[in-house]
């Protein structure tokens, strides 16, 4: 049985980095976190500089009960972070969320709920502050310029000791290499056979996999606009990926059979 560690000792698990910067409190009402002080009192939104208190104020706040946890914030903060919602799944971190764990290599930790995961930041990056964007069954909310993010101190394994990387860098090289799929894999979950497919689940509608293959491709390129090299990367990033789909002459023909039919 793994031991039980206090609120505090779980939060110092937090970078440095992050334990000496000025954080925000926020209680839990009606199913949202709004910002506090340290007294439990609810603030006004955080379109403005937000009243912040230093790290052990939050931790002894939080002890006390007048908090439900801590926050980081991003007006003029320094910090950013990716969300990456709904990709974590009895305990199992989803291919796709893996893929962008790998590519930051930035601290992360995963969410209070337990299905997400958090990647934060230092720097600020230029990319469209909470812009949600679909990603595999789940999406990503980049937070870069303002709100704030929750700090639960429970880290996914193997990125507890990694440095805060360059989000200005990294945020929006993530954000460019996810943006351009985001409306196509959106259309795909909101249809249900296109949703079977994008999970590799087939059999229930064609009679063999290059049928669904060729129907998957006609239904996205419209929001791909046509352009091959998306298709391609998409389908490699669905179910439907095989060893038959990575045969440039099968992709090549799949794909011409399906811009010609359209």
């Amino acid at each position: 049985m793994a031991k039980k560690i206090s609120i505090r000792q779980r939060l110092e698990r937090l970078p440095s980095l992050i334990r000496s910067a000025l954080l925000i409190l926020y209680i839990e009402r009606g199913g949202k976190k709004l910002p506090a002080d340290v007294k439990g009192q609810v603030l006004t939104q955080l379109n403005t500089q937000p009243k912040t208190v230093d790290f052990d104020s939050a931790v002894s706040a939080v002890e006390r009960g007048h908090a439900a946890g801590i926050g980081l914030p991003f007006l003029s903060s320094g910090f950013s972070a990716a969300d990456l919602d709904d990709c974590v799944e009895d305990g199992q971190i989803a291919p796709w969320a893996i893929h962008i764990l790998r590519e930051s290599d930035s601290y992360a930790e995963f969410s209070p709920s337990g299905t997400g995961i958090h990647i934060l930041f230092a720097g600020t990056p230029d990319v469209p502050n909470a812009r949600r964007v679909s990603v595999g069954m789940g999406h990503i909310d980049f937070f870069a310029t303002n709100g704030f993010l929750t700090l639960t101190g429970r880290p996914v394994p193997g990125y507890a000791n990694k440095p805060l990387r360059n989000g200005k860098v990294l945020m929006r090289q993530i954000f460019d290499r996810v943006q351009p799929f985001a409306e196509a894999i959106r259309r795909v979950r909101l249809d249900r056979k296109m949703r079977d497919l994008w999970l590799g689940n087939w059999e229930d509608h064609y009679d063999s996999q290059s049928e669904a293959d060729l129907a998957f491709v006609g239904f996205v390129a419209p929001f791909l606009d046509y352009n091959r090299t998306l298709i391609e990367a998409l389908v490699s990033q669905s179910g439907l990926n095989r060893r038959k789909w990575e045969r440039e002459d099968y992709r090549k023909r799949t794909i011409d059979r399906a811009l010609r039919d359209r």
